[in-house]
């Protein structure tokens, strides 16, 4: 699980928009990493301190806590949080189908990765 809140923390940290603003495109992505996790993990897991400690105790409480760690300094001005980069649109689009597609094998063993997310700013 850690593994997996350390991915999606390095995928947020470059994360833009997409077709959607960069601060549109950050929330939509918590709000999905949230409902895998939700879908994915089994109710005891969601229950342990681990879990709760890093996705809280409900889908609604992951989905702020998340958004406020994740999303308060990406602006639509500054996507990229080092300006030597280029956001790439096209890349974001696909990080969002990325993480819907991506089995709950894959969720929960902490095994996801995108190319397309690890490279929105590159």
């Amino acid at each position: 699980m850690n593994k997996l809140l350390l991915a999606v923390l390095a995928a947020i940290g470059v994360a833009g928009c997409g077709g959607l603003s960069p601060v549109a495109f950050c929330n939509s992505f918590e709000t999905e990493v949230c409902a895998r996790v939700y879908e994915c993990y089994d109710a005891p897991t969601r229950a342990s301190a681990q879990f709760i400690a890093a996705y809280g105790a409900s889908q609604s409480e992951c989905e702020s806590k998340l958004k406020s760690n994740n999303c308060a300094t990406v602006t639509n001005d500054k996507p990229c949080t080092d300006s030597s980069t280029k956001y790439h649109s096209d890349k974001a689009d696909a990080c969002m189908s990325d993480i819907r597609a991506a089995s709950c094998a894959t969720i929960t063993g902490g095994t996801f990765s995108s190319g397309n997310c690890d490279n929105i700013c590159s």
